[in-house]
Formats: structure tokens, sequence, C-alpha cells
């Protein structure tokens, strides 16, 4: 993880690791570096995304 990493999380798509940005906010769309699948932000604390809708 580097220093602009800050939150990590598990794809519920392909249960990879998702690493978060420091700067990320809630309702933002995140891509999963394993699989590909664009990811809703959910919450912030703890760090939580789902496939968007």
């Amino acid at each position: 993880m580097n220093a602009q990493t800050m939150n990590s999380s598990i794809c519920p798509e392909c249960e990879g690791v998702l690493h978060l940005p420091a700067d990320l906010m809630e309702g933002e769309i995140v891509p999963c570096g394993d699989c590909g699948a664009e990811l809703e932000v959910l919450s912030l604390t703890p760090a939580g995304a789902g496939p968007c809708s």
C-alpha cells in the first residue's frame, strides 16, 4: 500500500482486495483492479463497495 492509499475493502464480485485512495467520497465509482468490475463506494468507515446499480 502506498502513501496515497488509506483504506482497503474486498471486491464483492471476485473477492480481490480493493485499494481505495485517501480522498475517496461516498457514491464514487471505483474499478476493481483484479476483475474490472465498476463498484460504488457505499461507506467510508468501514470502507465498503458494492456493484453499481
